[in-house]
C-alpha cells in the first residue's frame, strides 16, 4: 500500500517530470531518425516505400526505445523519491549530537584575562543539540564516561559522572528541543595564574576529588536520552607550557560504540 501511495503522489509526478526534462532526448531521435545519416524528410520517404512488415519493425523498435527511456526515467524518479523519503524520516528521528566549536558557539570556553592578555582562568564546555527536525528528545543526560591518562596522575573516584549543565546546578534528566540552540555541559576548568593550584578541576557532579594533575587526557563523554539513540565524543585535554587549559575534539559525534 505505501508504494501505491507514493505511487499515486503528486510529488512523485513532480519527480517524473524532473527527471524526464533532464534526460537527453535528443540521443532517442538520433536513434530513431539519424540511423543512417539522412535527413528527417529522407527518412519519412524511405517509411513510405518500406512493406508493411518493414514498418510494422520500425514502429516496435521505436515504441521499445521509448519505452526503455520511459523506464529509465521512471527509475530515476522512483529512486529519487525513495532517497527525498529516507532523508526526510531520518530528519525527523530524534538524534543528539555533541558540538565542540568556540567559534561557532563561545560558550564552548569562557576565560578571564587581565589587560596584557595574561589568562588567569580557563573553563571548557561541550555543546549538545537536537539534530531532529521536530522530535523533542527527552530525559537526557551527559556523563564523562571514561578518561584515559597519557601524562599526569588519575585522580577521579570513580566513572561514569554526571556532567553539570551550564548555568542549571541540578542532575536531573531534562529535555533537549530540535533546532539548533544547544545545552551547554561544563567539561573543565584551570586557574592558569595568580595561585599555586595547577591542577584541573572536572566539572563532574558528586564526584570527590575532581581535580586532575596537569597532564594530558582523554576524556570520553556520552549522551543519553530515552527517545534517541546514544552518542559519545572523545576530547584531548592538555596543559600548554604556559600551564594554560587546552580542550580538542579528538572525534566527531558518533554513536556509542559498544564496549565489553
Amino acid at each position: 500500500m505505501d508504494y501505491l501511495r507514493t505511487f499515486a503522489d503528486g510529488g512523485y509526478w513532480r519527480v517524473f517530470t524532473s527527471a524526464a526534462s533532464r534526460q537527453r532526448w535528443q540521443l532517442l531521435s538520433v536513434a530513431l531518425f539519424d540511423l543512417f545519416s539522412i535527413s528527417v524528410a529522407d527518412y519519412f520517404r524511405l517509411l513510405r516505400r518500406l512493406g508493411p512488415t518493414a514498418k510494422e519493425s520500425l514502429l516496435t523498435a521505436a515504441l521499445v526505445l521509448t519505452a526503455l527511456f520511459i523506464y529509465k526515467i521512471g527509475g530515476d524518479a522512483w529512486r529519487e523519491v525513495n532517497s527525498q523519503k529516507v532523508t526526510l524520516e531520518d530528519r525527523l528521528k530524534p538524534q543528539l549530537e555533541f558540538v565542540f566549536d568556540p567559534v561557532r558557539y563561545p560558550a564552548c570556553m569562557e576565560e578571564t584575562k587581565g589587560e596584557d592578555g595574561t589568562v588567569f582562568w580557563r573553563m571548557f564546555r561541550v555543546a549538545l543539540v537536537n539534530a531532529s527536525d521536530g522530535v523533542t528528545v527527552d530525559d537526557v543526560e551527559v556523563l564523562l564516561a571514561g578518561l584515559e591518562v597519557f601524562e599526569g596522575a588519575k585522580g577521579m573516584t570513580s566513572l561514569p559522572a554526571p556532567l553539570v549543565r551550564m548555568g542549571d546546578d541540578t542532575l536531573s534528566p531534562f529535555p533537549l528541543n530540535p533546532g539548533p540552540t544547544p545545552v551547554f555541559l561544563e567539561v573543565a576548568g584551570k586557574v592558569s595564574a595568580g595561585t599555586s593550584n595547577e591542577n584541573i578541576s572536572l566539572q563532574c557532579a558528586g564526584q570527590l576529588p575532581n581535580d586532575l594533575a596537569p597532564g594530558r587526557y582523554r576524556l570520553r563523554i556520552v549522551a543519553k536520552s530515552r527517545n534517541a539513540p546514544e552518542v559519545e565524543v572523545l576530547l584531548n585535554m592538555y596543559v600548554d607550557v604556559s600551564g594554560i587549559l587546552q580542550l580538542e575534539q579528538a572525534s566527531p559525534s558518533r554513536p556509542t560504540e559498544k564496549r565489553a
